[in-house]
């Protein structure tokens, strides 16, 4: 262990007795250590418009938040900032923004993007130019594994803060299968690389449980009229859904308006708020699967929740704005350790161990964490809201 990492140990342990954050602490006692002028800034990469423009704000938010924190005590070295970039969830302007990234020298590290497949473009433009990619929100397991490959154009820049699809589609197999007893179950996607991959282990884990798949088809993103696939499955003992709420939520009603009673299950990307302003009643008993644990269910989180209540009163917390919020603490930690430095910072980056507001911070070899989870969850249509049902598993990775 070096003498920063002994450093951080001693402040974490000072800092929880203080109510204070690993990253203040750690601001306070660089006070003074470098008077250089100079501008470190953290890129955000989001979908700011567009259908999942509430996802991507909230990232933001908590990105904003945590910069504000460290910028508040006046310690730090240089003058962080936040740019923030729209990639629209569309993978052409997300290579666009990356490029526009890499070409501005006070870039860091970047916190994004929110899709798989917008990430999956973006992220080799990043590894060309040594820079860090922290993931709050994309789960297709090539994003880490792609960088193995002896292709690959950099070093290994990605950094995922949650469980990828894999994890989720063996959580949602065994619902299906060992707790709603279904045998078959019917799987459809939205033809994205997150939609497919996530569709594919749960059609991996439900056959290999031995249930049948009779169907595994795409319904693309975008489709306005899917009469034709509730007209097809509306006999399905059970329907799983691998996409965003739009086509989640109207594949749903649409099933239910024809008396369907058979069981609906979606991944993360369907999960959201607006599916109930999509489905209505026909929301009632779907389930729904996340990466990791929500907010306020993290034992280390209660301070988040009420500096982000505080700063922006009255707007609820997203579904990925924790693990925003923890990328940000740990690109922080990368960058005081490194003093900005793009390829130091990834160095830094692979030797994270930490503990924050989402347990304690590993990344494997291939820049996933080594301790995740999965959660599961029932849809309550009265209350527009989603009862959490259980912490399917504490996943370890290898060493």
């Amino acid at each position: 262990m070096g003498n920063n990492a002994v450093l951080y140990a001693i402040l974490r342990q000072l800092c929880n007795s203080l109510g204070l954050t690993p990253i203040v602490a750690a601001l306070f006692f660089l006070h003074g250590c470098s008077s250089e002028p100079r501008v470190v800034r953290i890129a955000v990469a989001m979908p700011l418009t567009g259908p999942t423009a509430q996802v991507g704000n909230g990232a933001l938010r908590a990105v904003e938040l945590a910069i504000a924190e460290a910028e508040a005590t006046g310690a730090f070295p240089y003058k962080l900032e936040v740019l923030a970039l729209d990639d629209r969830g569309d993978g052409a302007t997300a290579v666009n923004v990356a490029n526009l990234i890499v070409s501005n020298p006070d870039i860091s590290v970047v916190i994004g993007h929110l899709h798989s497949d917008t990430a999956m473009k973006a992220a080799p433009v990043y590894a060309a130019a040594g820079l860090g990619l922290l993931l709050p929100g994309a789960t297709h397991p090539q994003l880490t594994l792609q960088q193995l490959s002896p292709d690959w154009p950099g070093p290994r820049n990605v950094f995922r803060m949650l469980a990828h699809d894999g994890l989720q589609g063996r959580a949602l197999a065994e619902l299906a299968y060992g707790t709603l007893g279904l045998t078959q179950l019917t799987i459809l996607h939205d033809a994205t690389p997150y939609g497919r991959e996530l569709s594919q282990k749960v059609r991996a884990r439900f056959t290999a449980l031995g249930g049948g798949v009779p169907a595994f088809e795409a319904l693309p993103r975008g489709t306005g009229d899917i009469g034709a696939w509730v007209e097809k499955f509306k006999g399905a003992e059970g329907v799983f859904f691998g996409g965003i709420y739009v086509e989640a939520g109207l594949l749903l009603k649409g099933l239910r308006d024809k008396g369907w009673k058979g069981r609906f299950l979606a991944g993360d990307g369907a999960k959201m708020p607006e599916l109930f302003d999509v489905a209505g009643e026909a929301a009632e008993g779907a389930y729904f699967s996340t990466p990791g644990l929500p907010a306020h269910a993290l034992p280390d989180a209660g301070r988040f929740i009420e500096a982000y209540q505080e700063r922006y009163p009255g707007v609820p917390l997203g579904v990925y704005d924790h693990f925003a919020y923890e990328a940000a603490e740990v690109a922080l930690d990368a960058i005081l350790q490194m003093r900005g430095d793009r390829l130091k910072v990834i160095e830094a980056l692979h030797r994270t161990d930490r503990y924050g507001i989402l347990g304690r911070i590993r990344f494997d070899t291939k820049g996933d964490l080594r301790e995740r989870r999965v959660s599961l969850w029932k849809a309550d249509a009265e209350s527009r809201s989603y009862l959490l049902m259980v912490d399917h598993q504490k996943r370890r990775a290898p060493k």
